[in-house]
């Protein structure tokens, strides 16, 4: 997607001239399959882990772009740069899920539009936002290594939210089901909750669409 590398370009030739660290947020969907929450997950390049190149994870692929851009930048221009991943937490506690579910259903109130989760299963990952600032603001101000030049330094994020949509759409109509609203699709309800005031960032998903195998969304 050039929307995504192109911005990652521009700021390489800004910030060359003076060598000025870049701080980029990717994606925890570079990783490897199945490695994100694990205790093998390591913050590192994943050069050697390209992703489909028949366009089927488009987003994950500029995401994997961009840090082999960002790479490049560091070992041959000597611009500090730092990759920060929000990465799945090993658990996900009950106490941080609910909360986070109840949030949601103040939006059910506020639009007046409840989600339709019709073929839609998965599960996506979050932060509270002020957590995901904090994090971000903790690592720009830690020391840089010794050597700047050698490779981008890598900062994993845990995320504590996951939100399996099977629990959601039982929360919900447990909690609002009775409730006559007009419905949308489940995605363009989440994006409706990000435009007026979601306090979560939704960092990372794992979503099959439609019946049968359906369509996959990772990001």
């Amino acid at each position: 997607r050039a929307s995504n590398v192109l911005p990652a370009r521009e700021l390489v030739k800004l910030a060359a001239p003076r060598q000025i660290p870049i701080h980029y947020i990717s994606t925890a969907g570079v990783l490897p399959a199945n490695a994100a929450g694990t205790d093998s997950v390591v913050a590192q390049s994943v050069a050697a882990h390209p992703p489909p190149s028949d366009g089927s994870q488009g987003y994950i692929a500029s995401r994997w772009v961009c840090e082999q851009l960002l790479h490049a930048a560091t070992t041959q221009l000597h611009i500090p740069t730092t990759i920060h991943r929000f990465v799945p937490a090993r658990s996900s506690p009950e106490e941080s899920t609910i909360p986070a579910l109840q949030h949601f259903l103040t939006f059910i109130d506020s639009l007046a539009l409840k989600p339709d989760f019709s073929g839609t299963k998965g599960h996506f990952e979050m932060i509270p936002v002020h957590r995901a600032a904090d994090s971000l603001a903790s690592a720009l101000i830690q020391e840089p290594a010794a050597d700047k030049s050698v490779a981008p330094r890598f900062v994993h994020h845990e995320c504590p939210v996951r939100i399996d949509i099977g629990e959601m759409e039982r929360f919900m109509e447990q909690e609002r089901g009775d409730t006559p609203l007009p419905t949308i699709p489940l995605l363009k309800w989440i994006g409706q909750m990000k435009r007026n005031g979601l306090e979560y960032f939704v960092t990372s998903q794992v979503l099959v669409m439609g019946d049968g195998e359906g369509l996959e969304s990772r990001r």
